[in-house]
């Protein structure tokens, strides 16, 4: 809660008037601690694409979803996004990452 208010802090000051617009979430009207713990709560979310949520291995593995090359077991499918990978990438270039095993994903198919 502390930053949230930090934040209001800052961006009331008289130096941020031409920039500042109407504060569109939570809301000027969410006011308290308890108040905006209950925002956050019910409207947080992550701005990561989840990631090792689809597991990627061989057929006979019960758990496994994909193939080494993103293709659904059992399926005419393939996972081309994030969900197979193993572990969010935590560098700048992770976008670029995205496209390229996307890319070669599509290649396969």
């Amino acid at each position: 809660m502390r930053s949230s208010t930090e934040f209001r802090e800052i961006f009331a000051q008289k130096a941020f008037d031409p920039y500042r617009g109407v504060e569109l979430s939570p809301g000027p009207a969410v006011k308290s601690d308890a108040e905006i713990d209950a925002h956050i709560r019910a409207r947080g979310e992550s701005a990561y694409h989840p990631s090792g949520s689809c597991k990627m291995g061989i057929d006979s593995d019960p758990m496994a979803v994909v193939d080494g090359e993103g293709r659904v077991h059992g399926l005419d499918a393939s996972v081309v996004d994030a969900s197979r990978m193993p572990h969010q990438s935590q560098c700048r270039g992770n976008r670029r990452s995205r496209i390229r095993d996307g890319r070669s994903c599509l290649a396969t198919l």
